[in-house]
């Protein structure tokens, strides 16, 4: 009768040594690009929430027929690292387009975790590119020029049509007409202030947007010029990652990114 012998697999420790040297390896080659893609999904969480507060003053507006302003405050961070209001959500019940007594105000924060990425473009913290432009989406008065109103934002359009509406032919004595050279588009670091392109409050220094009871931004100051409060946030965490919350001059919100690669929005 013959008995086989059982043999028993198992791993020797320099099986287990090597393979946990490769593990290693592979989590030190990894771990850059997840805290990347980590930074670049609280940065566009951060500029949902902007997004979304834009989109909450612009219904509540429309809803209740009353003015909504929205002011963006200077980015703080306390001693424990956490983020101060981001900005303040004004309900301009006595329609005076300014914060005054009996007014409903509310101080808006970023979600903890993402305010700590997510920062302003142009944030003290955050290297300032210069050479990125403003998003085309982007028809911010002061971005634009001080045509002012819903005509800041379509002023290139008007300019560009103007030219085959007053000259179909050729110029008065055979001269050739002169190329028109496009101008430079406005860049980001000139233009922003506390991160936007809107309005600046006389009062306080602070962007601020105004929705009207038909849901159109409009500056403050200014109230009766439709559009003249369009501009955006944007929002970067300081490496390669920008997105900008827009609000067109009719009022609608937008989210859009900057693409590195070809140095454009999207």
């Amino acid at each position: 009768m013959t008995h086989k012998r059982c043999s028993s697999a198992g791993f020797t420790l320099l099986e287990v040594i090597t393979v946990c040297a490769i593990a290693g390896v592979v989590v030190l080659m990894t771990y850059p690009h997840m805290v990347r893609f980590y930074e670049r999904q609280l940065t566009k969480e951060g500029a949902t929430e902007v997004a979304g507060l834009l989109e909450e003053a612009r219904s509540r507006a429309t809803t209740e027929a009353t003015p909504y302003l929205v002011y963006f405050n200077e980015r703080t961070v306390d001693a424990n690292g956490g983020c101060g209001s981001a900005a303040t959500l004004v309900r301009d019940s006595d329609r005076t387009y300014s914060v005054t007594p009996g007014d409903d105000v509310r101080e808006v924060e970023i979600d903890a975790t993402a305010c700590r990425v997510a920062k302003p473009f142009g944030d003290p913290e955050t290297p300032i590119d210069m050479t990125i432009p403003l998003a085309s989406q982007d028809l911010a008065v002061r971005g634009l020029g001080d045509d002012g109103g819903l005509l800041g934002g379509v002023g290139g359009l008007l300019g560009g049509v103007g030219g085959l509406l007053g000259a179909p032919g050729e110029p008065s004595g055979g001269e050739e007409p002169e190329p028109t050279v496009a101008p430079e588009p406005p860049t980001l670091a000139e233009t922003v202030v506390n991160g936007a392109t809107f309005p600046i409050d006389a009062a306080s220094g602070r962007p601020v947007v105004a929705f009207s009871e038909r849901g159109i931004p409009v500056d403050p100051a200014n109230p009766s010029s439709w559009g003249s409060g369009a501009g955006a946030f944007y929002v970067t965490d300081g490496h390669d990652t920008l997105y900008a919350a827009v609000v067109q001059p009719l009022g609608a919100v937008q989210l859009h990114a900057f693409d590195n690669a070809s140095r454009k929005w999207r």
